[in-house]
This record gives C-alpha cells, sequence and structure tokens, in this order.
C-alpha cells in the first residue's frame, strides 16, 4: 500500500510538473515569438546590399522642381541637358537627426560643388550631377561643411555622426538608358 502511495504521489508530482508545463506554454510561446519576430527585424535589417551605396536617377518628371536645388549660374544648362538626356542628373536627400543643431553644408559631385543648403529634420530632395560620366557607373560624393548627425539618402541610407569640413562616400549606379 505504501508503495501505490508512492506511486501515486510520483504520478501527482507528475501530473503537476505535466499540468505547469501546460499553464506555462503560453509564456513560453510567446518569448519564442518574440526570439522569431527579434531575428526577422535584425535579418530585414542587416539585408542591406553589400558594396558601395546605390545612387538613384532624377526622375526626368521632378528635374523642372529640382532645378531650384542646383547652382545657379548653371541651373538651366544643366536641366536642359537631363531633360534632353545628353546629362543625367542622380537626386540625394539630405537632413540631420532630431536634437542635431541646423547647419549649413554643400555637395561636391565630380567637379560640381552645390550651392550652400541649410540641414534641417526634414529630408531636403536635391539633384546633382553625377560624381563621374554616367557610363562609368562609379564616383564619390563628398559632402563638405560643419554639421552633426548629417542623413545622406543613398540606398542605404549613409549617416555621418560628425562632418569637420569634409567626408567623401564612394557611390555606385547602374548606367542605363536615361531617357527611359
Amino acid at each position: 500500500m505504501a508503495m501505490q502511495s508512492d506511486k501515486a504521489a510520483k504520478g501527482a508530482g507528475a501530473g503537476a510538473r505535466a499540468g505547469g508545463a501546460k499553464r506555462g506554454r503560453p509564456a513560453l510561446l510567446a518569448a519564442a515569438a518574440a526570439v522569431v519576430v527579434a531575428l526577422a527585424v535584425a535579418v530585414t535589417h542587416h539585408s542591406a546590399p553589400s558594396g558601395p551605396p546605390q545612387l538613384q536617377p532624377a526622375p526626368r518628371a521632378e528635374l523642372a522642381a529640382l532645378t531650384v536645388t542646383l547652382d545657379p549660374a548653371h541651373a538651366t544648362q544643366m536641366a536642359a541637358d537631363a531633360q534632353s538626356c545628353k546629362v543625367p542628373m542622380a537626386e540625394v536627400k539630405l537632413w540631420h537627426d532630431a536634437g542635431a543643431a541646423d547647419s549649413v553644408i554643400q555637395l561636391r559631385s565630380g567637379g560640381y560643388v552645390s550651392p550652400a543648403f541649410r540641414l534641417t529634420t526634414t529630408p531636403q530632395l536635391i539633384a546633382v550631377p553625377y560624381p563621374a560620366a554616367y557610363s562609368v557607373g562609379a564616383g564619390t560624393f563628398t559632402l563638405l561643411g560643419q554639421a552633426q548627425a548629417v542623413e545622406f539618402s543613398l540606398n542605404p541610407v549613409t549617416a555621418f555622426a560628425n562632418l569637420n569640413g569634409a567626408a567623401s562616400i564612394n557611390v555606385v549606379w547602374t548606367p542605363g538608358n536615361p531617357c527611359q
């Protein structure tokens, strides 16, 4: 009889453990789901293209509006060349993170130097010539000025914690028919 009591106690203990495991399953499943979501977010975040950042073309439909961001001495000719597909233009966005002071910077793209742009937390769409011959597909941009927490919209977005004078970044693009 004592043996039955031991078995009953063992059975009750096993049942209690099983019941406890059943009660703990929702918490365990929630924790497992959180890990899966965290991994999915991490993989998505880190799956940016490898290699230099990609430069995007300025759509021809936007060129007239973007002309105001070009050096006034050359804006009319540059816009006409881009509209006629003679010399395509690229577009970038510049801004700074919240909490950073507004500041003024310029872009150097090949031999072109942009007008000065006041950075704020609102991204500004800016037209620029490609930093090398369009057919080359690679070049270097240089940001000029003094600024903190600068964001530069390439693919992926490139950030500069502190811009002290000049910072260069190699970029690539896919040459193609700029009139398509």
